[in-house]
Formats: structure tokens, sequence, C-alpha cells
């Protein structure tokens, strides 16, 4: 598997584990959608340079709240979205019911209408933040090192396919991934929400109950990396995750 079809699930794995420990299944109206954030590009803070001194904020090249008529773009120079839903003036009635996972893309859907956010597999610049949408209790941020990534909303519902990689709501037993590991995962995930990640420094490799086999260096996975060092970093975890569903994987098969 390539690395950014591997890292598109273990993030769609990550993003589950997480909204189950904060309780995201259980809450049957959904998140409401309050804000969306995104860092500004070399090119937008040069354009909003020429007018005048640019916020401080955005000077700093830090992720700021949109406006309904900011129509930040992103993606590639002849495949790209806007960062806000172009057909809203507002995010009322937008809500997080449910999110899916398609063969190249995240599918988040706001009930109102879909957040289709995908990496066209393009490495151009360097972006922090492709965007964040605030809820009233947390922040989901799309993150992405040095690829670029297309965000496109659609009012039409597409008919989801399954998921790709099962989530939590999937028959774990035919799984070759025994269902208590993911147990374990997620508590590990709540136990870093709660205390921070500088505070759990127990050694990932023994906490998570793994042994250092082959897949975990080459993934650049140390032994040495604790449970805080992995859970809050998003690349470490997904890389984390993989390997283990390949140690497993591999040895069921063998």
């Amino acid at each position: 598997m390539c690395p950014e079809g591997g890292e598109l699930i273990v993030s769609h794995a990550h993003l589950l584990a997480v909204l189950d420990v904060l309780s995201f299944r259980r809450n049957s109206s959904g998140w409401p959608l309050v804000g969306i954030w995104a860092n500004h590009t070399k090119a937008e803070r040069e354009a909003i340079g020429q007018l005048g001194p640019p916020p401080e904020c955005i000077a700093r090249k830090q992720a700021v709240k949109l406006e309904s008529w900011e129509a930040l773009e992103r993606g590639t120079l002849h495949d790209r979205g806007t960062v806000w839903p172009l057909d809203f003036k507002s995010l009322d009635g937008m809500e997080l019911v449910d999110i899916h996972l398609s063969a190249k893309s995240l599918m988040l859907d706001f009930k109102k209408c879909v957040l289709d956010v995908r990496v066209p597999g393009l490495s151009q610049r360097t972006f922090k933040i492709i965007m964040a949408l605030e809820f009233p209790d947390y922040v989901l941020a799309l993150l992405t090192k040095d690829l670029l990534a297309k965000p496109a909303w659609s009012k039409q519902h597409p008919a989801f396919p399954p998921d790709v990689f099962p989530g939590f709501e999937t028959d774990l037993d035919n799984l070759p991934i025994p269902h208590e590991w993911w147990q374990l995962l997620a508590e590990r995930v709540h136990i870093v929400l709660k205390k921070g990640p500088a505070k759990c420094t127990a050694l990932a490799i023994c906490a998570f109950r793994t042994t250092y086999a082959k897949y975990f260096p080459g993934l650049g996975l140390s032994p040495s990396l604790t449970v805080g060092e992995v859970v809050g970093d998003p690349s470490r975890f997904a890389r984390f995750v993989e390997a283990y569903y390949v140690f497993m994987f591999r040895a069921k098969r063998d």
C-alpha cells in the first residue's frame, strides 16, 4: 500500500477512535459547526500585504477564523476547492453527523452538505493547517506536511459506499486485529487527551502490548518513544497503527 493510502486509512481509524472516546457517536444531534479556520498561503499573505499592513495573526502565519466572503481556495492549479462552502452565507444548521472514508478521501457529513477532503498527490508547498472545523467543545484540524489538499463542499449527498477500512461499528471478530487492542488504543488516547502528551511517559511499545517487530523501525518509530509522543503526534500515531495492522495481518496469514 502506498504511504498516502496508508496514512489516509489510519487517519480515519485515528479519527474514529478519538470521536468514540469523545462520545461523538452517542450524540444523536451531531456537533454544530461554529467556525472554519485556515492558514493563508504565501501568495494570499502577499496579496493582503499589498492592501496595507496585514493582521498580526496572518503576518505570523497563524490560522485565522474565516468569514463567509473569504473564498480561500486549496488544491492544484487545475483542481481547486474552497475552504468555506460558497453556497452558504452562514454555518447555521450545519452539524457533523457522520464520517466516511472513500478510496481517496475523507468525507464529513454535515447534514445540510458534505465536505470531501482529498489529497491530489502533488507535493508543492508546506501547509500548517489545510482547514480546521470548530465545534462548541472541540476543534477538528485537517493537517498536511508537504502535500496539497483539496476541500470540496457539495449539497448533494452521495451514496456512501462501505468504508474501505471498518471502524468501531463493524464486527471486529472478522478482522485480523483483536477487539481488545482497539479498546486499549482508545483508552490510551483518552489518557493522553486528559493528562497531556508530556505526562504520558510510558514506553509506547510496551503500553500498547506490542513487540518491536521489523515493521516499526522501517516506519521511523523508535522503541524509546513514549505513549504521549506517539499518540500526541498524528504522523507517528498513523504509522504506529499501520505497522501494527500489517504485523497482525501477516501473522494471521502466515
